[in-house]
């Protein structure tokens, strides 16, 4: 299977399939244009039955990872399970200047402030990564093994959005990653 496939997959039933709970494309070379076809199946209703979704040892990069997890946020409300080990999240460039804030009240501008001083430091997908485990109250699993999550400050920020996680019982983060978390969720470089 491949991007091709996957496509196939979605424009033939994948959006009206509202009782699937457990999708595994692992194994696939999807890429971040798989991802891209697999939007129309995040953005529909059937998502919302959706709990386990295995996407290891594909070809899904930066790009492809930061839409994957606006997808989730939008869309997979009740996913429980989240496998992504073995592709290279990591990899993608680093945010860059913060866009000016519009009036805000003091909330929002602390939470501008402190996501900010990790805008010129982290990959944009590692941003999307943990702004999703920050705002999702449903997922209790996550493997991201093998996927190039490299640098003190990306893991800093990981950390410091997991800090928001009440959901989350299980982390997978093995080599070819430099980070370690301890049980309160403490980054080590």
């Amino acid at each position: 299977m491949n991007d091709t496939s996957v496509e196939m997959l979605v424009q033939n039933g994948l959006d009206g399939c509202h009782t699937l709970e457990y999708l595994n494309l692992s194994l696939n070379s999807i890429s971040c244009r798989g991802v891209d076809v697999m939007s129309s199946y995040f953005n529909s209703s059937s998502a919302m039955s959706l709990k386990s979704l295995i996407l290891h040892w594909n070809r899904i990069r930066g790009r492809g990872a930061v839409r994957l997890f606006k997808l989730l946020s939008r869309g997979a409300k009740n996913l429980r399970e989240l496998d992504l080990s073995f592709n290279s999240i990591g990899q993608f460039q680093a945010l860059g200047q913060p866009k000016q804030a519009n009036t805000q009240n003091e909330d929002e501008l602390m939470l501008k402030e402190e996501l900010n001083k990790f805008r010129q430091k982290i990959p944009l997908s590692i941003y999307k990564l943990g702004r999703f485990l920050a705002k999702n109250d449903q997922l209790q699993h996550l493997d991201v093994s093998f996927c190039g999550i490299e640098g003190r400050d990306s893991i800093e920020f990981i950390a410091n959005q997991l800090e928001k996680n009440t959901t989350l019982l299980g982390i997978h983060i093995q080599r070819g990653n430099c980070l370690a978390i301890n049980g309160m969720a403490m980054a080590k470089a």
